[in-house]
């Protein structure tokens, strides 16, 4: 498997035109909620796909490559990836520990969830029920991997020491303005931006793992580029995807816990 995503061949015109004629291409009755979307995560040196024992042990992958859950892929973390977010929101995300059985997701909670009232903090500061579950405050980035001119739906969990990229990303998500119709300054639409993710390393007195650094690329040219503005309307159309809840994720809980538990802060 290669880090590099190679471009799919381009339709002909012949089979595209021939594709354009069809009754139906057994896609009509495909939503939101049909479609599995991956997990983006980092590489940490503890994760299964370094493992040569285990069965999800991808040769080529390194500390620091970029993981899709689904499509079981690897990117290079140092080149990075290009994604349009679409949706944010935070969450807290209660898991089985690892410790136990392994480990398993269990459920996504809103921030004034009950279950905060039940909970006492471990030796790491977070929240755990009487049943060891743990609530992990987690920032969910839902976006437009873009590749090759192809854009993909993805969430891009930050939790512990990754709960700071997030805040960084979503300030500098705030600085992207437009001039209204009346004049005054507005925050320009979350999805509207591309923006540049990749891994750096970082430590603390409990040792080293990988972490995201977020760059802003530029604005999207919809007026002026139709690329660009096919990717505002998938961006727009995940959003309200996510908004009602439509959105099924795929429950892979030893790839969606991106910072190592030495990263705790």
């Amino acid at each position: 498997m290669s880090k590099e995503v190679t471009e799919k061949a381009t339709t002909s015109v012949a089979l595209a035109s021939r594709f354009n004629e069809l009754p139906t291409t057994g896609w009509e009755e495909v939503g939101a909620q049909d479609l599995a979307v991956p997990y983006i995560r980092i590489l940490q040196s503890g994760s299964p796909q370094l493992k040569k024992a285990d069965g999800a042990y991808i040769p080529e992958a390194s500390e620091g490559d970029i993981f899709n859950t689904v499509q079981n892929c690897i990117y290079d973390g140092e080149k990075g990836i290009e994604v349009i977010p679409a949706y944010y929101n935070r969450r807290y995300v209660e898991w089985i520990p690892r410790t136990n059985d392994g480990g398993g997701f269990v459920g996504s909670h809103p921030l004034d969830t009950p279950l905060l009232q039940e909970s006492t903090p471990n030796e790491k500061g977070v929240p755990t029920l009487q049943n060891g579950n743990e609530l992990v405050n987690t920032s969910n980035f839902y976006c437009l991997l873009v590749i090759n001119g192809q854009a993909t739906p993805v969430l891009i969990p930050m939790s512990s020491s990754g709960i700071k990229k997030a805040k960084q990303w979503v300030s500098m998500a705030h600085t992207q303005t437009y001039r209204s119709e009346n004049g005054s300054l507005e925050i320009q639409p979350l999805f509207n931006n591309v923006y540049k993710l990749s891994a750096v390393s970082e430590s603390n007195s409990n040792g080293s793992w990988m972490n995201w650094a977020v760059e802003h690329v530029r604005e999207l040219d919809i007026e002026n580029t139709p690329e660009d503005s096919t990717w505002f309307d998938l961006a727009f159309g995940f959003a309200k995807s996510v908004v009602a809840d439509e959105i099924r994720l795929v429950d892979t809980p030893e790839e969606t816990q991106d910072i190592s538990d030495n990263a705790v802060m």
